[in-house]
């Protein structure tokens, strides 16, 4: 969850946020790819051009304190710690996104499920996350909610603090060079952003379905949870090994870890909610090399391992379940009904996966 920009898309100087015990919060954040972004922590006020929502404090704090939001540190004075770090399982690559060739964006923005990036287990543990470093030597940090990163949507001014629907449309199996879309915020706030026939999803504490089902095979939280996650740019599922009677293969040299079968392969996941609910989602894998080739960046079926055998399996639903679909994603706390937060969606139909895409902002019943 977060706001995190890179220290050279920034022109202004924020105030830094400490932590516990002094010295400024660094944080490592490690992606499902096995990227990852590390810079200090600072504070600001965070506005989201076209949609007329701003966070300027996180809620309980003084009046235009600021939300705390990461610095992408391309040249950081630390090293980034090793104990944060996983090395990536097929081509065994750690792939550093501190710069703007490596990240291919100015920032991320994380507007998922939970109203910060850590929570309260970092409150009390030292999660390998936040750390400090005096003279260099980085530690480790518990931090309290009000100074971890926060999913601007909890912190707006607004009404539209409990979730966000994201609307993209489909694109063709080879590819589109781009996809324009929809984020709106607020989940039955506005005349806009009801819920409608969509089923609900109710999350557990952990973020994850409870349960995913795949090729037979049962991904149960927590230990091999399974979600839905915009900013995961593939469909991330079990490994090439499990999937060998499938027909999936993994592609060889500087694409190993994604998929290249020799033809487009169906999969049906079966997706379970903490609310007893169940239903299906359908997702296309083709020859990712094959389509890469096309100089395409919006795909509807790229795929890779999500680990290395039954053990470290789950399913990531990224990018590509969020093509053709409209999806709601519910913040925890803001509801409930579903006090773990939730996501709701329809239909079981292939969706389409972009590896680039263009949203415009909603919030409301504002007009794109």
């Amino acid at each position: 969850m977060g706001l995190r920009l890179l220290s050279s898309a920034l022109n202004v100087s924020l105030p830094s946020v400490n932590g516990p015990s002094g010295g400024v919060l660094q944080e490592c954040v490690q992606f499902a790819s096995f990227a990852y972004v590390w810079g200090p922590v600072a504070s600001a006020s965070i506005g989201i051009t076209g949609s007329g929502e701003v966070a300027s404090q996180v809620p309980g704090q003084a009046t235009n304190s600021g939300v705390p939001i990461q610095i992408i540190a391309a040249s950081p004075p630390a090293a980034v710690p090793s104990s944060c770090l996983a090395t990536a399982p097929s081509a065994g690559l750690t792939a550093d996104m501190n710069t703007l060739q490596t990240l291919g964006a100015n920032g991320i923005l994380g507007i998922g499920t939970f109203p910060q990036d850590c929570g309260s287990y970092c409150t009390t543990e030292a999660a390998n996350q936040y750390y400090v470093c005096p003279n260099n030597e980085c530690t480790a940090s518990i931090v309290p909610l009000q100074h971890q990163l926060w999913n601007p949507v909890s912190a707006f001014s607004s009404s539209d603090t409990n979730g966000e629907l994201i609307t993209l449309p489909s694109v063709a199996a080879s590819g589109a060079s781009s996809v324009t879309g929809s984020l709106i915020f607020g989940i039955g706030t506005q005349s806009n952003n009801g819920l409608g026939a969509a089923q609900v999803y109710e999350i557990d504490e952990y973020g994850n379905f409870p349960e995913a089902v795949l090729n037979g095979v049962t991904y149960a939280s927590p230990n091999n949870g399974s979600f839905i996650d915009s900013g995961s740019t593939d469909i991330f599922f079990s490994d090439a090994h499990s999937l060998a009677s499938t027909g999936i293969v993994e592609c060889s040299g500087g694409y190993a870890g994604y998929y290249c079968p020799a033809s487009t392969i169906l999969f049906t996941a079966n997706v379970y909610g903490s609310n007893n609910v169940s239903g299906p989602v359908q997702f296309n894998i083709a020859n990712a090399l094959s389509l890469f080739k096309t100089g395409n960046a919006a795909f509807n079926d790229v795929g890779g391992d999500s680990g290395t055998g039954p053990s470290t399996d789950y399913v990531d639903l990224g990018l590509p379940f969020f093509l053709g679909r409209s999806v709601y994603v519910g913040v925890a706390g803001a509801n409930a009904t579903y006090p773990n937060g939730f996501w709701a969606f329809q239909g079981a139909a292939a969706g389409a996966a972009a590896d680039a895409a263009k949203t415009v902002v909603r919030s409301g019943a504002e007009t794109q």
